[in-house]
């Protein structure tokens, strides 16, 4: 998915909010868990330099996803969580596999 529709998409309004079945979260737990442990293989790599690894991108947004939707009381905004991400990675920052990590998870 190209940058831009990534961004319309992730400003248009939309949230994440926790799971509310507790089945659910049990897998959101348990698919939380397979993220972090993808992640630990580039435990060696400075993390702003991991970041412009595509696999590490991908597994580091889920696991983001993941511990946001586990840990937040309500819910929070797709565009507050861009905004972030972009003021933490700058010119690097991945709309698109942000935004696809937010439909996976």
């Amino acid at each position: 998915m190209e940058q831009t529709k990534a961004l319309e998409y992730l400003n248009h309004g939309y949230s994440l909010s926790p799971p509310k079945n507790q089945e659910v979260r049990l897998e959101l737990e348990e698919k939380l868990a397979e993220y972090k442990r993808r992640l630990e293989q580039w435990d060696h790599v400075n993390p702003h330099q991991a970041y412009g690894i595509p696999e590490f991108r991908r597994a580091y947004y889920k696991a983001l996803v993941a511990d946001i939707m586990l840990n937040t009381r309500g819910s929070i905004s797709l565009k507050l969580l861009a905004e972030s991400q972009s003021r933490t990675y700058g010119k690097d920052f991945d709309a698109a596999a942000l935004l696809v990590a937010c439909g996976v998870v």
